[in-house]
């Protein structure tokens, strides 16, 4: 790993500080976030600056400076903490409204155009140093229905139910934060006992809120589907009449109280055969196998928590069922 510490685009402050122990939060629905402990100084003070960038090269991500604490303590001495998000949490400076039915493409571009770009009134423009690349994420239909809200908190929320990434990068040549949004790539990867590349594992299994019956006014989803001791209803109101509302809040009914299965594990990342960001990546498709708990699913690798301190180098990863 490579860490370089920017002021701005062309004042390169530092390169591979010293740290006690860094915290790199990687999401794919979301904004991710850092945490680094490093001995205080008056130097570091400065080094970290609120508002400076913290720069992967090697992941080409980026994250800003967004608190420091000083913290006393008798047996460490005096310790800065340094806290901050990755660059997509620029999003979360404008609120945004909209009102519409229409795909994902078009949503995600009014919701940018309109309240960071050319769109958007003089004083609320991000640009030319925000920049959206292009993309396709996906042709579906969707009703969206926000009002001041956070643009970082409807996108998020439309990045989890749709499945798609999104992150802002740090162009050093064109000076500019380059927001792209992308969907999961598939990968030949398989993290398993097995294969000699899980150092911990847990399994989570979870029924309490689980249903499959949902009633929206007149209508009855999966009505005839399930029955007797099997049939676990809800009910979804303050909908539009409209058609896609309904169809939508089946949809998200259903993946937010559904029968929770998960397996999350501790990847060993000595293991060769498949090597971490070469086989797989933060968005990949992977598959996760336990032979003695009969599980073997397609997951979307959704977080990667990269630990480094003085025993070295870990990571912790999080996966999410693929709808």
């Amino acid at each position: 790993m490579i860490l370089e510490i920017y002021k701005d685009f062309e004042n390169l402050l530092m390169l591979n500080p010293p740290f006690i122990e860094f915290v790199w939060h990687r999401k794919f629905s979301s904004t991710g976030e850092f945490r680094l402990n490093t001995n205080f100084s008056s130097e570091n003070f400065k080094l970290f600056d609120i508002g400076n960038i913290l720069f992967r090269r090697d992941l080409n991500e980026a994250a800003l400076v967004e608190g420091r604490d000083v913290i006393q303590t008798e047996e460490s001495g005096t310790i800065l903490v340094v806290r901050g998000r990755f660059l997509s949490s620029l999003l979360d400076r404008r609120v945004a409204t909209i009102s519409t039915t229409a795909n994902l493409n078009t949503i995600l571009t009014t919701i940018i155009n309109d309240n960071f770009l050319t769109s958007a009134a003089i004083t609320r423009r991000m640009s030319p140093l925000l920049t959206m690349l292009p993309f396709d994420i996906s042709s579906k239909q969707v009703l969206v229905e926000h009002s001041l809200r956070s643009a970082l908190d409807i996108i998020g929320e439309l990045a989890e139910e749709h499945q798609f990434g999104f992150n802002c990068i740090y162009n050093i040549q064109n000076q500019s934060f380059d927001l792209q949004f992308y969907n999961p790539t598939y990968s030949d990867a398989v993290f398993s006992s097995e294969f000699n590349n899980v150092l911990e594992e847990m399994f989570h299994e979870e029924t309490e809120r689980m249903r499959n019956v949902i009633i929206i006014g007149d209508t009855i989803h999966n009505d005839n589907v399930y029955t007797g001791i099997n049939r676990r209803e809800m009910s979804t109101s303050g909908l539009r009449d409209e058609e896609i509302a309904a169809t939508q809040a089946i949809q998200t009914a259903l993946r937010q109280n559904r029968h929770e299965r998960s397996i999350n594990a501790v990847i060993d990342t000595h293991n060769i055969q498949f090597a971490y960001l070469n086989d797989w990546n933060l968005g990949s498709v992977v598959t996760l196998k336990n032979r003695d708990l009969d599980f073997i699913e397609k997951r979307i690798v959704s977080d990667i928590v990269e630990f480094y301190d003085r025993a070295g180098f870990n990571i912790e990863v999080q996966t999410t069922e693929v709808m």
